[in-house]
C-alpha cells in the first residue's frame, strides 16, 4: 500500500480503511534492500528524497482538503 497516491473507498469505511493504512505502514521494513524480507533500502540521493518529500506534502493538503469538504 505505500507508495500509493489516492485510495478510494466506500462511504461508512474510512475509519476501518486508515487503522488498515496505518498498521500496514507501521509494520514496512526499511533497511538493506538485498536482504529478501526488507523490501525498501535507504533513499539514495537528494532527488528522491525531494521526490518524496513532494508527496507527503500533497498528501497533507489533499487530506486537509478532504476534511474541510472542498
Amino acid at each position: 500500500m505505500l507508495g500509493m497516491l489516492r485510495a478510494i473507498r466506500a462511504r461508512g469505511v474510512y475509519d476501518d480503511v486508515l487503522e488498515k493504512a496505518i498498521e500496514h505502514a507501521k509494520a514496512y521494513t526499511f533497511g538493506n534492500p538485498g536482504e529478501e524480507d526488507v523490501p525498501m533500502g535507504a533513499v539514495a540521493n537528494q532527488k528522491q528524497f525531494d521526490k518524496i518529500k513532494d508527496y507527503i506534502e500533497i498528501g497533507k493538503k489533499e487530506a486537509n482538503s478532504f476534511m474541510a469538504g472542498n
